[in-house]
């Protein structure tokens, strides 16, 4: 299968002209975008294991969420140019499709509500994140534990009380205060949970002052995606091999 009959369907699906000014989707590396592939990697984040398996495989197109750098983290890592030259010289085509996929109509906040089977799932008042109804209230407790058991997060946060009941959720993956923070005013009116990922220390001040609770559910949550990205290609192109391949943190509680 050609490589850019692959790359130009999901650009069709997820155009480009959709990522936010400081996102970097789109092509890393182009390779030989008229050369064959018959193995393809789907990955959230592109790092040196998954370069080096794809070399092995002889899996000639990594599709990715997340791009190794974006317009703000222009200076990337001596690591990642090592990685990038790496890339270049196996001649490999590394495609991220970040914030383009995000805000697609059915993009990662929707698949995220539809894994969790939220009921009356919809874009929130024309902003970037969703809302939707469980099918009956839970403990903030209990959705954390439907969070581990659907996405298989750890390392979940809260400053809700664990007893208090929610069945709305807005939903926000990755780091999506500041997208929730533009609705704060209407948020504030409603009894409903933000989940989200990454919440910094004045992020959670900011929640207080305007007396609103999250759940943050860390950036794994996204890791969605790439089963998600691997089904949707292996539909489209059923004579390819597609991997699956998830990050997972190594972080611990102690």
């Amino acid at each position: 299968m050609k490589i850019n009959k692959i790359t130009n369907s999901l650009l069709k699906q997820y155009p480009l002209n959709l990522q936010e000014e400081w996102d970097e989707s789109g092509y890393l590396t182009k390779g030989n975008l008229k050369g064959e592939t018959k193995k393809v990697f789907v990955c959230l984040d592109i790092n040196e294991k998954i370069v080096n398996e794809a070399i092995k495989q002889k899996a000639n197109l990594i599709i990715s969420h997340h791009p190794i750098f974006t317009k703000e983290t222009r200076d990337i890592s001596f690591f990642n140019k090592k990685l990038i030259i790496k890339i270049k010289r196996a001649g490999l085509t590394v495609l991220s499709l970040h914030t383009c996929f995000d805000n697609s109509d059915m993009g990662m906040n929707f698949l995220v509500g539809e894994k969790l089977k939220l009921r009356k799932l919809r874009w929130y008042k024309s902003s970037q994140f969703v809302v939707g109804n469980l099918s009956k209230a839970m403990t903030v407790k209990q959705i954390a534990s439907f969070f581990r058991k659907t996405f298989h997060v750890s390392l979940l946060t809260t400053n809700a009380n664990p007893t208090d009941k929610y069945s709305q959720l807005a939903i926000c993956a990755g780091s999506g205060l500041s997208v929730f923070a533009t609705k704060f005013d209407q948020l504030a009116k409603q009894k409903i949970l933000l989940v989200t990922g990454d919440i910094k220390h004045h992020g959670w001040q900011d929640l207080t002052n305007y007396n609103l609770k999250a759940l943050d559910v860390g950036h794994d949550l996204e890791n969605c995606f790439c089963d998600f990205m691997a089904s949707l290609i292996k539909q489209q192109f059923k004579e390819l091999t597609v991997y699956s391949i998830k990050t997972t943190k190594k972080e611990k509680s102690i």
